[in-house]
């Protein structure tokens, strides 16, 4: 009934169902196709199957966080590029959780280069070739409140502990973008 397929009266004390004509299915399918029809460019939008467009991927919460910055351990050119405070990440996975990562960082043989904000250092994670990472520091008073990492053809982007998420975006053209922004930076750093 709900799908109007068959109709329901009474008679008396009883309630009769009579089934509708089948051209009732022809008319049901015509609806659910012509709703298709409308939504499928959305979807096909969203699909984004071409190599040419760029692939955003939001996550939400602590998890979506943590999952995207243990994406940076998928890093195939074993180079990876941060700008960020090691305060904002630790306030929002914890030190213990952070040196962890920088375990697993180590066991797959990846290089960091991180450029960090004066005001937000914390003192620890130096540059240190044993640890494969290079430290500088921006000039004064550039804060970065969005953690942002570099590698392949990837951007990613941690949040403040205030909005909490992670976002990657995979496009080439985006990354190589970035890279220039991050040598750019590393050029003025100390």
């Amino acid at each position: 009934m709900t799908k109007r397929l068959m109709s329901a009266t009474s008679e008396g004390k009883k309630r009769l169902f009579v089934a509708e004509p089948p051209s009732v299915l022809k008319r049901l399918l015509e609806e659910k196709r012509s709703h298709l029809t409308y939504i499928l460019p959305e979807l096909e939008s969203l699909y984004n199957v071409s190599e040419n467009k760029p692939r955003i991927r939001y996550y939400p919460g602590v998890e979506g966080y943590r999952s995207v910055y243990e994406d940076t351990l998928t890093c195939k050119s074993k180079l990876l590029f941060g700008i960020y405070s090691v305060k904002d990440i630790t306030d929002v996975l914890g030190v213990q959780y952070v040196d962890e990562m920088v375990e697993r960082r180590l066991r797959a043989g990846i290089t960091l280069r991180i450029l960090r904000s004066r005001e937000k250092e914390m003192g620890i994670y130096p540059s240190r070739t044993s640890e494969l990472r290079e430290v500088k520091m921006a000039p004064d008073g550039m804060i970065f409140p969005i953690i942002t990492f570099v590698y392949d053809n990837k951007v990613i982007y941690l949040s403040s502990k205030k909005e909490t998420f992670g976002l990657i975006i995979e496009s080439s053209d985006i990354a190589q973008a970035h890279k220039n922004y991050f040598d750019a930076l590393w050029l003025v750093g100390e």
